[in-house]
């Protein structure tokens, strides 16, 4: 989705984009006056991409959300509603949220019709077809988005998550929980929470006792890591999780096969720790440190 990202910004830069903006939006002879990738409110979450476009002195903004398969966070659409009419006045007199995805994203999702308006890869890969690169990559995500896998349910496991997210909305309702409905498979059993950044997440291992909060492609910046942890590095368990690096605390361990009504008080004790990750994660200048490893490369 970043990669996507970068091409849709790209794109706007060079005003092959704008106008299939502007036409699905209704509107015309606005020219960009700014492009921002990855605005992060912290209260409010993280908006994929602003555009601020102008005509006349008068200026609207874009909020616009990237998707190819993840699911929706908790109150994701409304989220950019609300980071909407936080930037009124300021810094432009109106916005309106978008989201981009696959065509069969944008119609198998109910939560699609929340954003106000949609554009599909197939529409931008249309408006780009001169641009090879444009071209493979956009293909490359629906191919991603197609390729999907059959699913083998297990009804106990397919219970117990739904019965999981129902206890996390609530009881800890400032968990935002990433929400998958439908079958699952015996061995789906590690639940994600969302934070504000894309890199990081907090991973429910359930079946081997950890809550993780992970940094994605960490594992060979652990020199930067270290320094922005350095001032609450005490007890913290720090280990390598494939490509990325995760504080971790241990939790007790949970068998999604059986009933979930067994695990209630362990489930308090699981979200007690996530929650702490959350307050340890407010303590990390995130964007700096991903920031720093960027002008690395």
């Amino acid at each position: 989705e970043r990669d996507i990202d970068l091409l849709i910004i790209n794109n706007f830069i060079n005003n092959k984009l704008l106008k299939l903006f502007l036409d699905k939006l209704d509107l015309k002879g606005y020219k960009i006056n700014e492009i921002e990738h990855s605005y992060v409110d912290y209260e409010l979450g993280e908006s994929d991409i602003t555009v601020i476009i102008e005509k006349n002195n008068y200026k609207i903004g874009l909020l616009i959300e990237d998707k190819i398969n993840a699911p929706a966070m908790n109150l994701q659409p409304e989220r950019y509603i609300e980071r909407g009419k936080r930037g009124l006045n300021n810094k432009y007199n109106e916005f309106r949220t978008i989201i981009v995805a696959p065509k069969q994203y944008l119609n198998t999702n109910t939560n699609i019709k929340k954003y106000q308006y949609q554009i599909s890869y197939e529409e931008i890969l249309k408006t780009l077809s001169d641009d090879i690169y444009a071209k493979i990559l956009i293909n490359k995500a629906l191919e991603e988005k197609e390729q999907g896998y059959i699913i083998i349910e297990n009804k106990n496991v397919t219970k117990f998550w739904k019965n999981y997210y129902a206890f996390v909305k609530l009881n800890y309702p400032n968990i935002i929980i990433c929400e998958i409905n439908g079958p699952r498979g015996a061995n789906v059993k590690w639940p994600e929470f969302q934070t504000y950044y894309k890199q990081v997440k907090i991973i429910h291992k359930s079946d081997k006792g950890y809550m993780d909060l992970t940094f994605d492609k960490m594992a060979n910046h652990i020199d930067i890591f270290n320094k922005y942890i350095k001032d609450i590095k005490q007890d913290l368990k720090i280990v390598k999780t494939g490509k990325s690096l995760s504080i971790r605390l241990d939790v007790p361990s949970i068998d999604f096969k059986k009933e979930f009504d067994n695990y209630i008080d362990k489930m308090h004790e699981c979200m007690s720790s996530a929650l702490k990750l959350y307050d340890t994660l407010s303590k990390i200048n995130v964007l700096m440190m991903y920031d720093e490893i960027d002008k690395m490369h």
